[in-house]
């Protein structure tokens, strides 16, 4: 019941900074498992700029598998994003740290993750590199990762922008991850 309720409060206090949300982000994420199944994902990202340099996010996402049975799975995550001042050049270093709950078939399991990286813009795009580690709260849930992740944004006007990613996923689900992105900022 304690773990329901730190949920709750958390994901509470991410969507109460969504009521005004900066940006909001639809994307696609077309999963190659590695040695199992493959899938495709849809997920809806809702942002909130704090300040210049911390942003909150909230993110839904439902994976479906490719086999047969379409099994299904749904994720709710909350995070909390630091952005440095440019710190070399224009290059701006970034950590996200966040707190979900995955739910399945196979039951519901709560998880944590890090994610620091990078943002270099090249000309007119920004490339992000990061490194994220995930792993669940309660260990025996197999849900531990670590993703090498890289994704390329361009920005088509002051409220737009399109993004293509990938994603390296090794631990306990393997995959290689392609993702496409739209954003609308208000």
């Amino acid at each position: 019941m304690k773990k329901i309720f730190a949920i709750s409060a958390i994901l509470a206090m991410a969507v109460s900074t969504t009521a005004m949300a900066d940006s909001i982000t639809i994307r696609q994420q077309l999963v190659d498992g590695v040695g199992t199944t493959d899938s495709t994902a849809y997920s809806l990202i809702y942002s909130h700029n704090v300040n210049k340099q911390v942003s909150t996010n909230v993110n839904f996402s439902q994976t479906q598998s490719d086999s047969a049975s379409k099994s299904i799975g749904t994720r709710i995550e909350g995070g909390l994003r630091y952005t440095t001042e440019p710190i070399f050049g224009s290059v701006k270093g970034t950590v996200r740290v966040g707190i979900g709950e995955k739910f399945s078939t196979k039951g519901n399991t709560t998880y944590w993750s890090v994610e620091p990286g990078m943002i270099v813009p090249i000309g007119p795009f920004n490339t992000r590199f990061a490194y994220r580690y995930r792993s669940s709260v309660d260990t025996a849930q197999g849900d531990q990762t670590n993703t090498a992740r890289v994704q390329v944004s361009y920005a088509l006007s002051k409220q737009d922008s399109i993004a293509v990613g990938y994603d390296r996923q090794r631990g306990d689900s393997n995959s290689n991850t392609t993702r496409l992105s739209y954003t609308r900022r208000f």
